[in-house]
């Protein structure tokens, strides 16, 4: 299915902050599912902001209430920064950070400035943008992760915000850039968010988009297991057993 996403923003230069281009902006994502592989494919233009006469930028870094974050747009609208930065290690629990209140009373008014400078308005009553604050991994995986929702804590990691913090990963320049473990060789490496209670593991196309490296789509592995079986009765009225047994 199709789904369209928030409209990307330039993200303009605000209060004399500079805001770096890195990659140009998805403005939506085409689901596709086979089985158990989710593939994600990104369109290449962003309508909206053709329309407007202005260019979009999908990752960029500045400072906001004297922290430094990166604002992406990417599958989802998120802020991004370091978990050190803002007295966290990265490695909590789900139900550790839930439990700081302190810490959402911080980074609620970043988020807010955050919202504003994507273009997305006043975000205090809306879900977007997400938080990510991230580590270096401690295990396999390429970076250690904890999303919020943004007023608590995801129990696992949204594939949407992985996409987000890998286009993130990838990307000179941004907090998390010197934080995450390099991709494999290939065109199509894997990229994996250690969480809470496991690792999201992201497979990605790779492309060059004359300044760097780009993601053009992203797929995921899910697993699945039967969990229910049995039986409808049918009364013979309605389906003869003549025309079960020929299977119609």
């Amino acid at each position: 299915n199709e789904s369209s996403m928030v409209p990307s923003s330039a993200f303009p230069s605000v209060n004399g902050t500079s805001c770096h281009g890195l990659m140009r902006t998805p403005s939506c994502m085409y689901w596709m599912a086979t089985d158990s592989f989710f593939h994600v494919t990104f369109c290449r233009s962003n309508a909206a902001a053709a329309a407007a006469g202005s260019s979009s930028r999908v990752v960029v870094s500045m400072a906001i209430v004297g922290r430094d974050v990166t604002l992406v747009d990417a599958a989802m609208p998120v802020m991004v920064m370091r978990a050190a930065d803002i007295g966290k290690t990265g490695y909590e629990t789900a139900a550790e950070l839930n439990a700081d209140e302190a810490f959402f009373a911080r980074v609620e008014p970043m988020r807010r400035e955050a919202g504003r400078r994507m273009g997305l308005g006043d975000v205090s009553g809306m879900v977007v943008p997400k938080i990510i604050i991230a580590a270096p991994p401690r295990g396999d995986g390429n970076i250690a992760s904890r999303y919020f929702v943004p007023d608590k804590p995801h129990e696992t990691h949204a594939i949407t915000g992985g996409i987000a913090l890998a286009y993130a990963c990838l990307a000179e320049g941004t907090v998390v850039y010197p934080l995450a473990r390099p991709l494999e060789a290939g065109d199509r490496p894997k990229f994996s968010i250690e969480h809470p209670v496991g690792q999201l593991h992201l497979t990605l196309t790779l492309g060059d988009n004359g300044d760097g490296v780009e993601i053009e789509a992203a797929g995921i592995i899910r697993t699945a297991r039967m969990i229910m079986q049995g039986g409808v009765m049918i009364p013979e009225r309605i389906l003869p057993r003549e025309k079960l047994a020929v299977g119609t």
